[in-house]
């Protein structure tokens, strides 16, 4: 994909950067907000900021939108697979609109090294938006499970600097907590941790008169339990552009009629799903998998089109991996195992409407 940009293209971030330049000067807050061009053609480019209109995901006309990409391991595990060339591959032969940058807290990830993290997170951020696809910036708690545990306690002052840095960003969507987890971990507990974290997003886009970003909120048991802010009366989060996140793995997770039902009350986004185990491995149930996929294209209670990041594009030795081990270091960004052919078709089938057998099978659909 060539990078196209317009004269038109040109004045209107030369006019948005002097115009936030302008507001911090007359609030007296230095904004550090970066101005994209995208190129034309390019999914955020058409559909540009996202927002939230009732269950659904819409873009800037209105319109519903149904996302599919991947989504990153552990970048300390896998750091060869995500540079701006394997990036480039999977949009231009993936075909995928949105990426996961999924930061690992614990598990050697940001509290080992804050300052290389939040790096890395920032050159996915830069690389998507010089392509033109959405990117979801994920705090990616796992062990402990609770949001609020002292070791996410950089949870605040992380989303800050991305927010103040990415403010009026279209392509940039947050995701709170991955997978809260625990016995304690109830939706209120998330939503407490939430009310800190929303508002400090929310100040940023002010600043500069922008809209409030697509926000992604875990919910209890792994995001299993996506029904818990109507469960036990209306407790959904108070904010405009707030959606809820389901993960599952094909090949243990077969709750199918309790998720067709919420999405005909909430808005949810499936922002990690696998065509095995939920231990990442195991063998992968394409057959359960076009289950879960074809209610997402609206054959569910509320006709909702559910966006979806596959777990994981990575070449690490276990099923879940898109890429065979060793692929990322010989620059084999096809290099796919069983899972990967699945999700590199599916991705190219939903956005560019190019039909392929091998998935999404009609007679996998789930009929309640």
């Amino acid at each position: 994909m060539k990078k196209l940009i317009s004269a038109a293209f040109l004045f209107a971030a030369i006019f948005c950067l002097t115009t936030c330049q302008k507001k911090a000067q007359e609030t007296g807050i230095e904004s550090e907000e970066k101005a994209f061009v995208y190129p034309e053609g390019s999914p955020v480019a058409i559909h540009g900021a996202l927002h939230v209109d009732g269950i659904q995901l819409v873009d800037k006309n209105n319109q519903p939108i149904q996302l599919a990409g991947v989504s990153t391991i552990g970048w300390m595990w896998c750091k060869e697979c995500y540079t701006k060339e394997s990036i480039t591959h999977l949009v231009e032969d993936w075909h995928c609109n949105v990426i996961r940058a999924a930061m690992y807290v614990e598990e050697g990830g940001y509290n080992s090294d804050p300052e290389w993290n939040t790096q890395m997170m920032k050159n996915l951020i830069e690389w998507t938006g010089e392509l033109g696809v959405y990117c979801v910036v994920d705090w990616h708690m796992l062990s402990p499970g609770d949001p609020l545990a002292p070791e996410y306690k950089d949870a605040p002052a992380f989303f800050k600097e991305i927010a103040d840095k990415y403010a009026g960003a279209d392509h940039v969507i947050y995701e709170l907590c991955n997978e809260p987890n625990g016995p304690t971990v109830d939706w209120a507990r998330i939503t407490e941790y939430a009310n800190g974290i929303i508002p400090v997003i929310h100040g940023a886009a002010d600043q500069v008169g922008a809209q409030h970003p697509v926000i992604l909120c875990g919910t209890p048991r792994w995001d299993q339990v996506v029904n818990a802010p109507i469960a036990d009366g209306d407790r959904r989060l108070p904010y405009d552009n707030i959606m809820y996140t389901f993960h599952f793995y094909a090949s243990t997770h077969t709750f199918y009629n309790e998720i067709y039902e919420v999405l005909g009350q909430l808005p949810v986004f499936c922002s990690e799903y696998g065509t095995v185990e939920a231990s990442g491995n195991g063998e992968a149930n394409f057959a359960a998998t076009d289950k879960w996929l074809l209610m997402f294209n609206g054959n569910n209670a509320g006709k909702q089109l559910v966006s979806s990041c596959n777990w994981s594009f990575c070449d690490k030795p276990e099923t879940s991996a898109a890429l065979y081990p060793g692929a990322c270091e010989k620059q084999e960004w096809d290099n796919v195992q069983p899972s990967g052919d699945y999700v590199k078709r599916f991705i190219t089938m939903m956005n560019t409407g190019v039909k392929d057998s091998i998935v999404l099978n009609p007679a996998n659909r789930y009929i309640p």
